[in-house]
């Protein structure tokens, strides 16, 4: 404070009192309050008190994230991009208060930090935070349910294993999912995706994505037979359907062509788990044996209409982030 500078005739005189270089964590804290104190409405006293303990909360919970999760840029939070996100998360959990969905909007805001600005990436997390508060519990809870189903290949040795990642990632604890075709044509309105002419079957998506935990399996003289005159591949294992027959130990078709089997053993392998595939209704008596839960989740996927609901990248976005709360999840990326 009261510096001084002299120059000469034609000099320009330039003062510095703190040089600074990128945002630091208060930074982004200190932003994000302003943002939301500047452009959220103004509200009478108790709601103006909820309104701004809600904001301060998401606010907190996103700073902490930043801190701790490696993959996160508070850097990004200069981008006017990724502030009016920021401002998006806090005034819709201001708004609702809900739990669920503060977790999918902190999740988002998380993602977009490191994505780069005007990315595919960036823009439809920008996208699922504007949308997600405007979609009931069941209807985000349906997004789950179908980017599960249709996307994701969850690492699974047997039916029952797989039904219960299912369970625990959509978190369908009771037989309670209530789609009606309104609710439907809403998640059609907010761009979360279109319905299709075709419907696709539950038991059609894990013929194609999990056509080894079907297979009924072989007797491995059986094996030794169709894989002739090369020798039996491995791994092979105990079959979960009859302990006295094997099974190869695989569960989807691109894994098979990503091991160092020969050309022929993939072949014969393939061919061989199609030959010995349960049927449905097989499939159905397994499921309600296992869990009421998990026959009802496929006989709900069967009569709703999420079987022919195609998602959008922001669809995708929204059932990524609800899902990856519970369960394991790759990069958003993946999927865009």
């Amino acid at each position: 404070m009261n510096q001084q500078q002299k120059g000469g005739s034609g000099s320009t005189n330039i003062q510095i009192g703190t040089v600074s270089t990128g945002l630091t964590y208060n930074d982004v804290r200190d932003i994000a309050t302003d943002l939301f104190k500047a452009n959220f409405a103004n509200l009478m006293a108790m709601a103006k008190d909820a309104a701004e303990e809600r904001a301060a909360e998401i606010r907190d919970e996103i700073i902490d994230r930043l801190e701790n999760d490696k993959t996160a840029n508070p850097q990004s939070f200069s981008q006017v991009e990724k502030q009016v996100i920021l401002l998006e998360a806090q005034k819709a959990y201001a708004v609702s208060g809900d739990d669920e969905l503060k977790e999918i909007l902190v999740r988002a805001v998380i993602g977009a930090s490191s994505a780069p600005e005007r990315s595919k990436k960036s823009i439809v997390l920008g996208e699922a935070v504007k949308i997600a508060p405007l979609l009931t519990k069941n209807q985000i809870k349906a997004l789950g349910i179908s980017f599960a189903i249709r996307f994701v290949n969850f690492p699974s040795t047997n039916l029952n294993q797989l039904f219960d990642t299912y369970l625990r990632a959509i978190n369908l604890t009771e037989k309670h999912i209530d789609l009606t075709a309104g609710d439907i044509r809403h998640m059609e309105y907010l761009g979360c995706g279109t319905m299709g002419i075709g419907h696709v079957g539950f038991y059609d998506i894990l013929k194609g994505d999990y056509h080894g935990l079907l297979c009924a399996g072989f007797s491995e003289a059986e094996l030794q037979a169709a894989f002739h005159p090369e020798s039996l591949p491995r791994p092979m294992r105990v079959c979960h359907r009859d302990t006295q027959k094997l099974e190869i130990a695989t569960h989807r078709q691109d894994v098979l062509d990503g091991t160092k089997w020969t050309a022929h053993q993939i072949t014969v392998a393939k061919q061989k788990i199609q030959e010995r595939l349960i049927d449905e209704q097989a499939l159905i008596g397994e499921l309600e044996k296992h869990s009421e839960i998990s026959a009802y989740l496929y006989k709900q996927w069967q009569e709703s209409n999420l079987s022919n609901f195609q998602l959008t990248s922001a669809g995708i976005a929204i059932g990524h982030t609800y899902i990856a709360e519970r369960v394991p999840m790759g990069d958003l990326d993946i999927w865009l």
